[in-house]
């Protein structure tokens, strides 16, 4: 996996997979929201689609209104809108009073009589014996258009009374006419078989049923049905003086004249279908019919292959995520220079190209484009434009945030922390700044009083506007001063808490006292030279009693070994007896004075190798009280231990601490008055474990606390006890290597040295 994470080339994939199933999302999405803003996202066939419902009642009620023209001979006037509620399906450009009714009728002969049109007619009067029907009927390439379906039967009332006919008696009539072969054997297939297609409408204006497939909707209602008996049955007559006239032109420019209209008495049938699957492309209903195709199987696919692609899609992001910031020179998390910049910009961009991307997505949702493929390039296009911006800002921002720079880079971060500085500088010495401020706006407010006072001419406002700009301009440099001025104090104490290799920025203060901060750091500079000099004088020092004591330890050992030869031989000499046990107890104190000394020089240089681990200061503590408890009790001395319950856990060395505590019990069997009591006590907070050791001296201590600290320093001034002044600078270092802490108080006699440390649990 660590391998495959710095491969250039598996990136390249991943972003070519996020590039390509981003692009088959958005187009998921647009064919899922696209298709239910035309149809019904339940419309499986076109047939059952508002449009069509739409237009098939359209195109039965043009078959109305042209049949009423052909049984008035062309000659008469479109009825008027009080006479006929054109509330339905209405052609607009009919509402223009220059149109004759000659242009309406061949617009209606235009769209109903084609060839190659996939709707189908048949219209009979059934008193007269009119025949009205699509060339569909007597063309040699008739094309059959049934195909299994279901008859819906409905039942409408209309305003006669009459007994109607019946479809079987309907069909049996037709067939009984006297019309060309062809014509009655395509008209009785035609009327036999018309349950069989997609669409269909039989009404005879004489009945109170009507049989139809197309009722989804609910446009081929009972109102648009009376629409049609209505218009198809009305007669249309001119008055007298136009008679004679058979002219459509003369009947349209009379405009004199006032049509009469009744209704005639005579019925019709009418048998309306469209062809199954549209073969032809002369009529509304073709295009329409692909155009639902082509997007109704987008839309299934969509919908069946949008899991499948967006999981793939989320397998890429994720990847692109894990590797993204990854090198395969670096080995490591890295940023590219893009990175470094502001994180709004990156977070901003890739805000706005999503919602371009999107808003551009539903624009298209929303728009209609007659070629199919449009849509298609149009969506491409965006994408190639937008995907590119948003995916490198996104990945920016994902390698900002897996190597913690995401906050850091924020312009709004940089602002605030300059104002926080700023604030900082401005509120670190407020004697100094609230002073300055208060001097610059009393001087300024009374400035601007004065001015005021005066009436001058009208340039004083500009010469207001102009003081005002000074003042400002000198504000900023006032308080810069002031501000560079609390710098300089801030820094400065830096170096006098003893950090003196540290460095005053020059850059940060005004020009006119940086020689100050230039003394300062030429100070700075002295007092580092004196430090480095004195550690090289301990360090050398330190070296020094170490080899000494190396040295002198190597004779020692040879004298305590003949001392140790001379005691076991055979001495009558009681002087001489005597001798030797004062050179064994003098080489004994030599040798622990010299072992001391060495292991203060390790402690004091921090030579000593620590194993850091959990101890239970109690158990500690008790142990070793244990290993001096008969020692004290020689010199009458009384422990007296706080009673602690619960352990007290601190991470140090086991060895080194215990030396600590035993040095510690060792100076008050020394130096401790005798027949007294000595107090141990453990405390503990949340954050500390200490330990103090309490007793009273032997000895006046007419000296301080931080004398007693120093090496070879006793509290005995006559020094006849046996101690070498070593064991409490040896317990300080000891506990500073372990960052702990070693006190020691005095109180008139009273001796008490407390260590601390650090609590774990």
């Amino acid at each position: 996996m660590k391998r495959i994470k710095y491969s250039l080339t598996v990136k390249w994939v991943i972003q070519l997979g996020l590039a390509v199933f981003g692009f088959l999302l958005l187009l998921c999405f647009y064919h899922i929201f696209h298709y239910p803003d035309y149809y019904g996202s339940n419309d499986e066939k076109f047939t059952e689609t508002y449009y069509f419902e739409k237009t098939f009642a359209k195109y039965n009620e043009r078959v109305a209104a042209y049949v009423m023209y052909r049984e008035n001979k062309y000659t008469t006037t479109f009825p008027t809108e009080e006479e006929f509620p054109t509330t339905h399906i209405n052609e607009t450009f009919f509402m223009n009073e220059l149109v004759s009714d000659q242009d309406k009728f061949e617009y209606y002969n235009q769209i109903l009589n084609v060839n190659d049109s996939n709707f189908i007619y048949y219209v009979k009067n059934l008193t007269t014996g009119a025949e009205y029907y699509s060339p569909n009927f007597v063309s040699e390439t008739y094309i059959s258009p049934y195909a299994p379906t279901t008859t819906v039967t409905s039942t409408v009332k209309t305003n006669t009374s009459e007994s109607l006919e019946s479809s079987e008696e309907s069909v049996a009539f037709e067939n009984s006419l006297d019309m060309p072969s062809l014509l009655q054997e395509n008209t009785s297939d035609f009327m036999k078989n018309i349950s069989k297609c997609d669409a269909y409408l039989v009404l005879n204006t004489n009945s109170t049923i009507y049989n139809t497939n197309v009722i989804k909707w609910g446009l081929l209602d009972s109102r648009t049905l009376e629409w049609m008996s209505t218009c198809v049955k009305t007669q249309l007559s001119l008055p007298s003086s136009s008679n004679d006239s058979t002219d459509s032109e003369t009947s349209v420019d009379n405009t004199a004249d006032v049509a009469v209209r009744t209704e005639k008495e005579d019925d019709y049938v009418f048998y309306t279908a469209t062809i199954n699957d549209f073969p032809y492309s002369g009529d509304d209903f073709s295009p329409a019919y692909h155009s639902f195709q082509t997007m109704h199987q987008s839309y299934k696919a969509a919908i069946l292959y949008l899991p499948i692609i967006f999981i793939v899609f989320l397998a890429f992001l994720i990847l692109g995520v894990q590797f993204a910031g990854y090198g395969k020179r670096s080995k490591s998390l890295y940023l590219l220079a893009y990175d470094k910049i502001n994180t709004e910009t990156a977070a901003v961009l890739s805000l706005v190209t999503f919602l371009f991307l999107l808003n551009s997505l539903f624009e298209l949702i929303n728009s209609k484009f007659s070629d199919e493929n449009e849509y298609f390039l149009r969506l491409f296009g965006i994408y190639i434009a937008m995907y590119p911006i948003f995916i490198y800002n996104f990945f920016s921002i994902v390698r900002r945030v897996k190597c913690n720079t995401l906050r850091s880079n924020m312009l709004l971060i940089r602002i605030g922390n300059c104002i926080h500085i700023w604030l900082q500088e401005f509120f670190a010495y407020k004697e100094l700044t609230y002073q300055a401020t208060a001097i610059w706006v009393i001087l300024f407010t009374l400035t601007l009083i004065i001015a005021l006072s005066f009436k001058l001419p009208a340039f004083t406002f500009l010469a207001i506007i102009l003081l005002c700009i000074l003042f400002l301009i000198f504000g900023k440099y006032f308080l810069h001063a002031i501000v560079s001025l609390s710098f300089l104090i801030k820094e400065t104490k830096k170096i006098s808490d003893g950090d003196f290799t540290h460095k005053i920025n020059e850059e940060e203060i005004l020009p006119g006292i940086r020689v100050l901060s230039r003394y300062i750091n030429d100070i700075s500079n002295g007092l580092s030279d004196a430090m480095d000099e004195k550690l090289k004088s301990e360090r050398l020092k330190t070296e020094l009693i170490t080899n000494v004591s190396h040295d002198i330890k190597t004779p020692l050992t040879s004298i305590i070994n003949y001392v140790d030869l001379l005691k076991k031989e055979p001495l009558d000499n009681e002087t001489a007896l005597q001798y030797i046990e004062v050179l064994d107890a003098k080489a004994q104190r030599l040798k622990t004075l010299i072992e001391d000394l060495v292991e203060a020089s390790k402690a004091s240089s921090g030579a000593i190798t620590l194993h850091m681990q959990k101890i239970n200061l109690v158990e500690l503590m008790k142990q070793t009280i244990g290993e001096f408890e008969d020692r004290l009790a020689q010199n009458d001395l009384e422990i007296d231990l706080t009673d602690v319950e619960e352990p007290l856990y601190i991470y140090a060395d086991g060895r080194s601490t215990f030396r600590i505590l035993e040095n510690t019990l060792s100076n008050v069997n020394k130096y401790a008055l005798h027949g007294t009591r000595v107090y141990i006590d453990l405390e503990a907070t949340e954050e500390h474990v200490s330990v103090s050791v309490k007793n009273i001296s032997a000895t006046k201590l007419n000296i301080s606390a931080d004398e007693l600290m120093e090496r070879f320093v006793r509290g005995d001034l006559s020094r006849n006890t046996e101690g070498t002044g070593l064991g409490l600078s040896i317990a300080q270092s000891l506990a500073s290597l372990q960052n702990a802490t070693f006190d020691i108080v005095l109180d008139g006699d009273l001796f008490k040295a407390i260590v601390t440390f650090p609590r774990i649990y």
